[in-house]
């Protein structure tokens, strides 16, 4: 691995056309999500035809379009704010589990709902928040594990 300090060299590297970070997003991918074979295979595949893109490219441009300033994003934002609207009014005097906790179980929800919709999974039973959660280690600046 290098490190490059000076900002020239880096420009030149980031328009290098044979520089490729890919790979090691990718695999960084396939740990964060924990997915099994089949799903790496996905993550890992690399076309023969130089026209044809592999999951991140296309991953990327689905993104990218829809992340475009307008309508769509204004619609997820909203979303998301609306979620985060309603838990904070539902606060009561004091939290049932730590801050952290909480805040990571509202921003999930408010993060699925306005990518997936009021009907995602994770707003119907909040117990899959905990399964993503909980096998990522410990809690920030604690020593403290997540309970699964």
């Amino acid at each position: 691995m290098y490190v490059i300090a000076a900002p020239e060299l880096q420009q030149m590297a980031l328009r290098s056309q044979t520089l490729d970070f890919d790979p090691f997003i990718v695999e960084f991918g396939v740990r964060l999500t924990g997915c099994g074979p089949e799903a790496a295979k996905i993550f890992r595949y690399v076309p023969e035809d130089p026209k044809e893109m592999n999951f991140l490219k296309a991953f990327h441009k689905a993104l990218h379009e829809h992340m475009l300033p307008g309508p769509k994003v204004q619609r997820m934002n909203a979303s998301m704010l609306g979620t985060m609207a309603k838990e904070v009014n539902d606060i009561q005097d004091e939290f049932k589990d730590s801050l952290y906790i909480w805040l990571r179980d509202i921003f999930s929800v408010a993060t699925a709902t306005a990518v997936f919709g009021s009907n995602n999974p994770w707003a119907k039973d909040r117990g899959l928040i905990d399964s993503f959660w909980c096998d990522l280690g410990p809690i920030p600046n604690t020593s403290t594990y997540i309970p699964c």
